[in-house]
């Protein structure tokens, strides 16, 4: 059968996953594809550019009289760069609406809805056909401003999802609960809310009006971004939990709920009034019961420690599935700020899935220390712990995370405890498949015990690390042994070597790094435990094939602008280097560096010779497909 033979539905579906220049070569390859590929170019319009727009409205213009016009096609549209007023004062944008019928999907980028929503195409049937809407507020806190916009959003009276940014001046729309409510009485459909606005209620007021707010039965999703601006009357504005309160009752089937509430202060009355709060959130115990994803950003100023959201959620049992806490600030974390993540773990410990939590000083309760999970979580399959000053123990958390599949660990120590037994873990084969870490410290023993345990590793990322250990004066390695690891991605730059910061200087880690993988390799456990006891304690590097030899260095000549990289030595560096490490510390190795350059220019002989005398860490994989020097 040929392509063009296909039935209709199966070449839509091939035309909808292939690129643009495939769909228009396929368009013009014969003339029975030449219909369904015309078509599915059509239908997803994109607009780059001020010409673009033009050009597309005359293109509609010019096939109205064609026996299918083109326009009819549309299904989305989505324009992206901005204008000037100058630029877009010729475009006639209600009158290209008029031409779109079938419209389902817009997105107006920069364009101002009063360009479009006009006297004139306010009755148009694209208003009350389209299904998703993403729009841009541009303008000020006036009344008869606010009350036009939101006569926009309601004339869609399909709408199931609602995306409304913020202007490119910053500028947030004001909302309120009468806002929510009035919005909802238009639009009963609406399933996803994403919003960028300037909370503005009263809620100590109107408290006894909200157990009878009338629900939106629909919603499944809230996203809101909350910001600190002052309002109309010249107030600054402050998050308030009992918009949770609020949200309880108006969204009974909430399935997602992400806020983002970074640089809003707390209210002063939050403080005053937490048990009354509590007993609120307690009236409603319908609250939430469908909520799985949760997602709370916040920054310095609000302490979560206060505020009576875990307590709350406990007591209503709400079934998270995936939880994420951010409490950075322009990708800061917060050292001022402590959290017992056991406990908020362990609320959610038969349901929980993911956990993300960043930002955070863990709470043990003794100096120091060793960081370690209370209980089972066996449903857990994606962690991501980004602390301040914690010491993680890997065997712990492997032990307790039975079904993890992706870890990622960043701003802490990753160690093996001493007092834990690794002899029972290590037959305890886990499940492992992607394990993230950046910016903290690892001990070089956990290297091998991961490779033991997690044998199903296919995706490894190792990013500003400092690997602590000793290394070999006799050989100037310390060899991280991963023989049971065979990776089909790695990820790896700005690695350093060497003893704790209490112990050295950190001029005086290594900085050199040997990539490397078995030779004749197997997946056979009996030929690399072979392999692994065949290895020369004097030589590690000579019983493994080398992929690459990787160096970071400062890149900037002045302090103030340091900026770090890494690199692949040149093929000739990397002779260099592993005819050094061949006979370590020998005079005639030394006197051939004089001569020869070991990765570039911007590296100079004496520091050269000074790195290649700080020794190297050798990374040695059962095999890597692939890898990628970040």
């Amino acid at each position: 059968m040929k392509i063009s033979e296909l039935p209709f539905e199966i070449l839509a579906q091939i035309a909808d996953r292939l690129s643009t220049d495939d769909k228009r070569s396929c368009a013009l390859a014969c003339k029975g594809l030449r219909h369904t590929f015309q078509r599915a170019l059509w239908r997803y319009i994109r607009v780059h550019s001020y010409r673009g727009v033009q050009k597309l409205i005359d293109n509609i213009k010019r096939h109205q009289t064609v026996s299918t016009p083109y326009s009819l096609w549309v299904y989305s549209l989505r324009i992206y760069s901005s204008y000037s007023i100058a630029e877009t004062s010729d475009i006639e944008f209600s009158e290209l609406f008029k031409y779109l019928p079938n419209l389902r999907c817009l997105d107006l980028g920069p364009i101002s809805y009063e360009r479009i929503y006009t006297d004139i195409t306010s009755s148009d049937k694209i208003w009350t056909s389209l299904e998703t809407l993403k729009i841009q507020w541009e303008g000020n806190s006036y009344i008869h401003q606010r009350i036009n916009f939101f006569e926009f959003i309601n004339g869609c009276s399909k709408l199931r999802k609602l995306e409304i940014r913020k202007g490119s001046m910053n500028q947030l729309l004001e909302f309120s609960m009468k806002d929510f409510d009035n919005m909802h009485r238009h639009l009963k459909t609406l399933s996803s809310i994403t919003v960028h606005v300037n909370p503005t209620s009263d809620f100590w007021t109107t408290l006894d009006t909200i157990p009878s707010t009338a629900p939106a039965f629909s919603v499944t999703s809230l996203n809101i971004n909350w910001k600190q601006q002052r309002d109309r009357n010249g107030s600054w504005n402050s998050w308030n939990p009992l918009w949770l309160y609020y949200f309880g009752y108006k969204y009974p089937n909430l399935r997602s709920l992400r806020l983002n509430s970074r640089t809003m202060w707390p209210s002063t009355l939050i403080m005053d009034k937490r048990e009354t709060m509590i007993s609120l959130f307690r009236s409603n115990p319908n609250a939430f019961q469908h909520l799985e994803t949760f997602d709370f950003k916040h920054d310095i100023y609000f302490k979560l420690s206060r505020f009576i959201l875990w307590e709350v959620f406990r007591e209503l049992r709400v079934p998270l599935r995936h939880l994420t806490l951010d409490p950075t600030q322009l990708g800061e974390l917060d050292a001022s700020y402590s959290m017992d993540v056991n406990k908020v773990l362990e609320s959610f410990s038969k349901t929980l899935q993911s956990f993300s939590v960043q930002g955070f000083e863990c709470i043990s309760g003794v100096p120091n220390p060793i960081f370690g999970l209370y209980s089972y979580h066996p449903l857990l399959t994606n962690l991501c712990i980004s602390s301040i000053d914690v010491t993680l123990d890997i065997v712990n958390l492997l032990d307790k995370c039975v079904a993890l599949k992706q870890l990622k660990f960043c701003a802490g120590t990753l160690v093996i405890d001493p007092n834990t037994t690794t002899e029972t873990s290590k037959q305890q084969q886990h499940g492992l498949q992607i394990l993230t870490l950046r910016k903290c410290s690892v001990a070089f023993e956990v290297f091998n015990y991961v490779s033991s345990r997690c044998r199903c590793l296919k995706q490894m990322t190792l990013y500003t690390l400092h690997i602590k250990g000793s290394i070999c004066k006799i050989t100037g390695c310390l060899l991280l042994d991963m023989p049971h690891t065979f990776l089909k991605t790695l990820n790896v730059g700005q690695l350093r070597y060497g003893p704790s910061y209490e112990e050295t200087n950190v001029y005086d880690h290594s900085r050199l790094t040997l990539l490397s993988q078995l030779n004749d390799v197997s997946l056979t456990d009996e030929k690399t435990k072979r392999d692994t006891n065949e290895i020369d304690p004097e030589h590690p590097a000579l019983t493994s094939q080398r992929i690459d030899w990787l160096y970071t260095y400062n890149a900037s000549p002045h302090y103030k602008y340091k900026r770090v990289k890494t690199t692949k030595l040149s093929k000739s560096g990397a002779n260099i280097a592993f005819e050094y490490y061949q006979r370590f510390q020998s005079e005639k190795v030394l006197q051939n560096l004089k001569h020869q350059c070991l990765c570039n220019r911007e590296i100079d002989y004496m520091e050269r010779e000074y790195e290649l005398n700080k020794g190297y860490g050798q990374l040695k994989f059962g095999k890597v497909e692939s890898s990628r020097v970040i």
